[in-house]
């Protein structure tokens, strides 16, 4: 990691890609206000402003390479999280670009390890990007872990953790804890029709049908692929309009998610029953 001044005159922090043999292939370019870019050098001194044609690599490749076999090896996000996990005399890696930009091809440098522990930023886009990191490395063989810490606060990272106390001790025993992370085996599911799914979801959502089914497969969608899903409903009341998407949530979230969804619900439902009683005093 350096400091230095761009063309633009910010103060910024760039974190060097270095392969195999310690050549620079890119940096990626922190400025003051958090935004990120990627440069490569152009040969002459200066920089090339994307990475076109450039061989992607983990953070910090040849300290990884080195580390003993028996070490313990941690997955942030972000390259600050790295630095800062290495200052406490552990090992550790990220991806370039952030969360959801992990690539198969970054698990290959991974395959002979046995100890690999994913720690999440405290959010819903940190959580998505440990599955996939997780997901990737069991296609080449590796069961890693996936420690959601104690105690952070919303997007909350491993450096936070750290700052409110945390020790290497402490991190190595909470990623030894964890079950190595396995993914589901489909191969013996069987189909199930759009009928008896709504048949499965009719033991917990009143009525409804029709929408019931739309939400439980965005939410399928959205919890598979990693994604966001809008949906509104317009219905009489007390047909079950609240209870579709308090009870299908059941099924997809917890923790921080779930109690974020609920208070969104009951906000919206709220505002709905507040703008009702006020049509009716208007129209009165």
């Amino acid at each position: 990691m350096t400091k230095n001044d761009d063309f633009t005159k910010k103060n910024i922090v760039t974190y060097d890609y270095k392969d195999e043999s310690g050549m620079l292939l890119f940096q990626v370019v922190r400025y003051e206000t958090k935004d990120f870019r990627q440069r490569r050098p152009d040969g002459m001194g200066g920089w090339i402003r994307n990475l076109d044609g450039v061989r992607r690599i983990l953070y910090r490749l040849q300290e990884l390479l080195r580390a003993g076999s028996d070490d313990w090896v941690f997955i942030v996000e972000g390259e600050k999280d790295v630095d800062r996990l290495y200052d406490e005399g552990l090992v550790a890696t990220t991806c370039p670009m952030g969360a959801g930009k992990w690539d198969d091809n970054y698990s290959e440098f991974l395959n002979d390890r046995s100890k690999i522990c994913i720690i999440p930023d405290n959010d819903i886009s940190g959580r998505s990007h440990a599955k996939q990191v997780a997901e990737s490395l069991d296609h080449v063989g590796v069961k890693a872990r996936i420690l959601e810490l104690p105690g952070l606060a919303d997007k909350g990272d491993v450096s936070d953790w750290f700052d409110a106390g945390g020790s290497k001790k402490e991190l190595i025993k909470l990623a030894e804890a964890v079950t190595p992370f396995d993914m589901i085996d489909v191969s013996n599911f069987q189909p199930l029709s759009s009928k008896e799914l709504v048949e499965i979801l009719g033991l917990t959502i009143k009525k409804d049908e029709e929408n019931k089914l739309i939400t439980f497969l965005c939410q399928l969608s959205a919890y598979t692929e990693s994604s966001q899903f809008n949906i509104s409903f317009n219905a009489p009341s007390s047909t079950g309009k609240s209870y579709i998407p308090t009870e299908s949530e059941k099924q997809f979230m917890s923790g921080l998610e779930k109690r974020q969804t609920q208070s969104l619900i009951s906000s919206a439902l709220t505002k709905i029953q507040k703008d009702s009683c006020l049509r009716k005093e208007y129209e009165q």
